[in-house]
C-alpha cells in the first residue's frame, strides 16, 4: 500500500495545482499498473508546513508532533496521510484510522516507534528524549515586520532558499550542511504583524550569510492592509 503525498503551490516542484493533478494521477495509474494498492493526497506548499526550517529544527518539529504538541497544520497533514494508509491498507473507514493515529501521538506510542526505528539504524535515541541535544547554529537573529498589516504570503520557495543561504543546504554539491542553521518562522498567513515585529529567526554560524537571507526573506513575505485567509492544507485525494 502507497500513500503519496504530492504538493502544490510556490514552494513544489509542480506550481500549479492543474500540474500537481497531473502528476498525481499519473502516478497513482503507475502504481495501478504494477498492482499496488494506491492513492495520492495533493497538499499546499505554497507557504511553508510547519514553522522550522532547517535539519535539527526539522527534527525537533517532527518530535513536537509526535508529542501532540507543535504546529497544528503540520500535525494536521501528518493524520491525513497517516490516517489514509491506515485505511488503505487495513480497509476500515478513515474515521477509525484517523482515530487510531490520534491516539498512537495521544498515547505515546508513535513516538516510541519513532525511536525504534532510529535505535534500528544505529542512531541516537536520546536525541528524541531530550531534543536539546540538537544543538542550533550560535548566530541567531531576528527578520523583522518592516510594515504593519496581515500577512498574506509566506512563499515556501523563498524560504527554503533563504535557510540554505544560512547553511541548512547546499548550494553546490561541495557546500558542507551546517545542521543547526535555518529558520524559525513566527506568523503564518492571515496573522496581523507590526511594525518592527519578529516574522522569523535565522540561525547560522557566519554572520556573513545574514543579509542574503534577508534579501530572500524581504521576497517571501507579502504584507497587506487586507486579511487574506490561508489556503486549503490538503486540496483533494486521487485513487
Amino acid at each position: 500500500t502507497i500513500v503519496l503525498d504530492v504538493k502544490t503551490g510556490n514552494g513544489a516542484f509542480m506550481k500549479t495545482y492543474e500540474g500537481s493533478l497531473a502528476l498525481a494521477e499519473a502516478m497513482v495509474d503507475i502504481g495501478k499498473g504494477f498492482g499496488k494498492n494506491i492513492r495520492a493526497l495533493i497538499t499546499d506548499m505554497s507557504a511553508p508546513l510547519g514553522m522550522n526550517i532547517g535539519n535539527s529544527l526539522e527534527v525537533k518539529e517532527a518530535i513536537e508532533v509526535l508529542m501532540g504538541e507543535g504546529d497544528k497544520d503540520l500535525y494536521d497533514v501528518c493524520i491525513a496521510l497517516s490516517a489514509n494508509i491506515i485505511s488503505a491498507a487495513f480497509g476500515i473507514e478513515y474515521s477509525e484510522a484517523e482515530e487510531k493515529c490520534k491516539n498512537a501521538i495521544a498515547n505515546g506510542s508513535a513516538l516510541a516507534k519513532m525511536k525504534e526505528w532510529i535505535a534500528m539504524q544505529g542512531g541516537d535515541v536520546s536525541y528524541i528524549d531530550n531534543p536539546d541535544k540538537l544543538v542550533l547554529s550560535p548566530i541567531k537573529k531576528d527578520y523583522l515586520s518592516k510594515i504593519s498589516g496581515y500577512v498574506t504570503e509566506i512563499l515556501a520557495e523563498n524560504v527554503g532558499v533563504a535557510s540554505m543561504l544560512l547553511g541548512a543546504g547546499r548550494k553546490t554539491k561541495n557546500d558542507i550542511i551546517d545542521l543547526g542553521a535555518g529558520i524559525v518562522l513566527k506568523v503564518k498567513i492571515g496573522d496581523y504583524v507590526d511594525v518592527n515585529q519578529p516574522l522569523a529567526t535565522m540561525y547560522t554560524s557566519s554572520n556573513t550569510r545574514i543579509d542574503d537571507c534577508e534579501k530572500m526573506l524581504d521576497m517571501a513575505f507579502k504584507i497587506s492592509d487586507n486579511r487574506f485567509e490561508k489556503p486549503k492544507l490538503i486540496h483533494t485525494m486521487i485513487k
